[in-house]
């Protein structure tokens, strides 16, 4: 199905998709199958998807981490109303002009969007720019012959500053950066305030980081999200030792996580 989907965009590439309602511009640097994806089947991610958009309600405050071309970002607006709040988080100039393209195509109130990447402190980060495709750019290790130097923030100082009472979801997919950005939002984790979190897990990034993941996963329910036969798989034992061998068991490219504040 998915090759089929590919050969389709391949004879008629498109450089729109339509995402929470609005046309987004598309980066023709990204992945044959993201762009495909979004412009001819109108479903990316599918399984994340489906997690994803549910989690985005009226007037509820929802941070894309790694906003790309802004699919999650425009899912999130249409899901919060025009009372809700958005921020987009996209340290890549090329993605970032997509995405504020769009933004500017269709204008929405409640979406802010920052040129700099979440990460462990507040100044300046190295982005290393993937030879590939320009969805594999990543913070955490170097994926091309190039890089360049971004403004970085923390999740703690953007809540600080916007008075952020709760963040009932975010989404965090920075090709190996989570623990950094994790880093930066332990008051905000202490705090009880993330209420969904959405994760791509790559095991070689977790070494030696269970002091973190203590903290994100304190008081919170950790599940896999699968495509079939179930949507979300619980994870009994969450420890970056078992996620880092059931992601592994995933394929390169890691496995997605959904955790959610435990009910009391």
């Amino acid at each position: 199905m998915q090759r089929a989907v590919e050969r389709e965009y391949e004879r008629a590439p498109s450089p729109y998709a339509w995402a929470g309602g609005a046309r987004i511009r598309l980066n023709p640097r990204s992945t044959l199958a993201q762009n495909a994806s979004m412009a001819i089947a109108r479903w990316y991610e599918p399984a994340v998807t489906e997690v994803f958009a549910p989690l985005c309600r009226p007037n509820g405050t929802v941070i894309d981490v790694g906003a790309n071309v802004g699919w999650y970002t425009f899912l999130a607006a249409a899901g919060v109303g025009p009372e809700g709040l958005v921020l987009g988080f996209e340290p890549d100039p090329e993605n970032f002009g997509f995405l504020s393209g769009s933004l500017a195509d269709n204008p929405r109130p409640q979406v802010q969007i920052a040129e700099e990447c979440l990460s462990d402190h507040v100044g300046e980060e190295r982005l290393f720019l993937s030879d590939e495709a320009a969805s594999y750019h990543s913070i955490a290790r170097p994926v091309g012959t190039r890089s360049l130097s971004v403004r970085s923030t923390t999740l703690d100082s953007v809540v600080q500053r916007r008075n952020l009472g709760r963040v009932d979801l975010m989404k965090i997919d920075v090709e190996g950066g989570e623990p950094k950005v994790l880093h930066g939002a332990r008051e905000t984790l202490r705090a009880g305030k993330i209420r969904n979190l959405i994760l791509e897990w790559r095991p070689e990034c977790w070494a030696g980081e269970d002091g973190i993941w203590g903290d994100v996963t304190d008081g919170m329910d950790v599940y896999r999200i699968e495509m079939s036969p179930r949507l979300l798989v619980r994870i009994p034992n969450p420890t970056v030792e078992h996620v880092s061998v059931e992601a592994r068991a995933a394929g390169l490219h890691g496995k997605d996580l959904y955790l959610t504040r435990a009910q009391k």
